[in-house]
């Protein structure tokens, strides 16, 4: 009688394929997303400190949450050498310019949105043009009286 071994592996390599690699691409890099207010950034510039990166972070935060009001944890920060007591400096400077509006709550993270945002919502809805409203459906007979069609039921 023929005894016949298991197959046992001696190694195992993984194949990294294109797929693989565009997906690890995309998950490494970020981006920043607009529109960025030019006068924002200036004004920022100005405040000197962390107050530019603290903003440029709080719009990726808004991109990538997708909701207006965000938080910036301290280990998020921590990867742009931005400590809590910078944060805090920055995040007062940019209030004081009022680019931003922060919450703050006892035992919770500051809430952070930006005013530019606000501005511009409301903006928007205030200047959408107005429809006018539809003319009736008439139509002409050959002497040029207004009769108008069937109404449908």
């Amino acid at each position: 009688m023929m005894m016949t071994k298991a197959f046992q592996p001696t190694g195992v390599e993984e194949v990294e394929t294109e797929t693989m690699r565009r997906l690890k691409v995309s998950r490494t890099e970020h981006y920043l997303r607009g529109p960025i207010r030019i006068d924002d950034i200036r004004a920022a510039t100005k405040l000197g400190g962390s107050c530019l990166a603290l903003l440029l972070l709080i719009h990726f935060r808004r991109t990538v949450t997708g909701q207006s009001e965000v938080t910036l944890p301290n280990g998020f920060l921590a990867e742009f050498e931005i400590d809590k007591s910078a944060k805090r400096r920055g995040l007062k400077r940019l209030e004081e310019a009022k680019l931003i509006t922060v919450e703050r709550a006892a035992g919770h993270s500051v809430t952070i949105e930006l005013r530019s945002a606000r501005n511009r919502r409301g903006a928007r809805k205030r200047n959408q043009r107005r429809r006018r409203p539809r003319e009736a459906n008439v139509m002409l007979d050959r002497a040029g009286n207004i009769n108008a069609p069937p109404r449908r039921q």
